[in-house]
């Protein structure tokens, strides 16, 4: 079981880890203090995850839950029109097509790495 001590380890790990893509925390013993630490992580340090799933933490506030899921998609959205505005601008100048621009229109190959 992942509590607020090790969840804690888990969003400091985020701030050096720059190809995790998907944490799967469901089913756990977190509180809101353990949300409040991810959200601190991925708003100033992190900008690979794309999914935390920290759903079925009897624990967390379903507001504070939402919130997260909020953040989250918000996150996904603004990569998504990055991406989308750097292939345009690519695509202006006349250049070719970048490929590593294309690396998150499908994750469905992606493995997500599932604590609990």
């Amino acid at each position: 079981q992942v509590d607020d001590e090790i969840a804690s380890h888990f969003a400091l790990a985020l701030v050096e880890n720059t190809t995790l893509t998907q944490l799967v925390l469901e089913g756990n013993s977190m509180t809101d203090v353990s949300v409040r630490n991810f959200y601190s992580v991925l708003r100033k340090s992190n900008e690979s995850l794309r999914l935390l799933d920290a759903s079925h933490n009897p624990m967390i506030n379903a507001d504070v839950a939402e919130t997260l899921d909020q953040y989250m998609e918000q996150r996904a959205l603004k990569r998504m029109l990055n991406l989308k505005a750097e292939k345009a601008k690519r695509a202006a100048k006349g250049l070719p097509p970048d490929e590593s621009l294309d690396e998150d229109e499908d994750e469905e190959g992606s493995n997500p790495v599932h604590l609990n």
